[in-house]
């Protein structure tokens, strides 16, 4: 179990250690939905305090994205930031956000292949996402 951003355990999910952990340069990654709150994680043996730090803030990308939205820049599906220490892609989707922080050094262009493993690994959850809209939709509930 890791700690969330909201202080929360958030449990690690294997597939997405293994994506990690074959990865070169990424450190470690954060499916949360796009209030920012953390569903799963994984992070990789050399991950250090900063880059924990930068795992458990999500909402700047999701801000990012609506923001492109708003001035017709069409639908943001990542957005790549790179620091002084590390890259941080992120994946935006309808439902979840996906934050990757990976070495300065990393393939950029590697990170963002990983979109369709990322798709397939969090398939499972966005259908339950899907499916817990859906009947929230039916009881009359807005979510």
């Amino acid at each position: 179990m890791e700690e969330g951003a909201s202080g929360a355990e958030v449990a690690s999910y294997a597939p997405l250690k293994l994506l990690v952990q074959r990865t070169p340069g990424l450190l470690g990654a954060v499916v949360s939905d796009l209030e920012g709150v953390s569903v799963t994680c994984a992070v990789g043996s050399t991950c250090g305090e900063a880059e924990l730090a930068l795992l458990k803030t999500t909402e700047a990308a999701s801000i990012a994205a609506e923001l492109a939205e708003k001035l017709q820049m069409g639908r943001c599906k990542s957005v790549v930031t790179y620091l002084s220490t590390n890259v941080v892609v992120y994946f935006i989707s309808p439902l979840l956000l996906v934050k990757l922080v990976a070495e300065s050094h990393a393939n950029v262009g590697l990170l963002l292949e990983t979109v369709n493993d990322i798709n397939q690994i969090t398939s499972d959850l966005v259908k339950i996402l899907l499916e817990s809209q859906e009947a929230a939709q039916s009881k009359g509930l807005d979510i």
